[in-house]
C-alpha cells in the first residue's frame, strides 16, 4: 500500500449542522485537499455525548479513507450501521478499562 498524508481538521460549529435535510450532532468530509470534521458546540456542555460524536465522525473518516483504498463507495446508511455499531463497543470497551482502575464512568 501506498503511504499517505492525511491532513484537517476538527472544529466545533456554533450554528445548527444540517446533512441531506436532517440536522445533525457531527459532519465528517473528506476532499483531495483532505478532512473536515465539524461537530455541533450543543455538544460541548456534555463530555459523553461529545465523545460518542467524535468516535462516530473519526469512524467516518476511516470508512472514506477505505472507501479510497478500494475504490469502491458505501451508502450513507452503510456508513451508519457500520458507527453505530463500533461506537457502541468502543464506548463500552473504553469504560470496562476506566471502571477496572476504580474510574466512575
Amino acid at each position: 500500500m501506498m503511504p499517505f498524508k492525511l491532513k484537517g481538521h476538527i472544529a466545533l460549529q456554533s450554528k445548527k449542522l444540517w446533512q441531506d435535510g436532517d440536522e445533525c450532532y457531527g459532519i465528517t468530509e473528506i476532499s483531495d485537499s483532505g478532512f473536515r470534521i465539524r461537530i455541533s458546540n450543543s455538544l460541548a456542555q456534555d463530555v459523553r455525548d461529545f465523545r460518542d460524536t467524535l468516535v462516530h465522525e473519526l469512524l467516518h473518516l476511516y470508512i472514506f479513507m477505505m472507501q479510497g483504498v478500494y475504490a469502491k463507495s458505501l451508502s450513507n446508511a452503510a456508513h451508519h450501521r457500520i458507527t453505530d455499531e463500533l461506537v457502541a463497543k468502543i464506548v463500552k470497551s473504553v469504560n470496562a478499562e476506566f471502571k477496572k482502575r476504580g474510574v466512575e464512568v
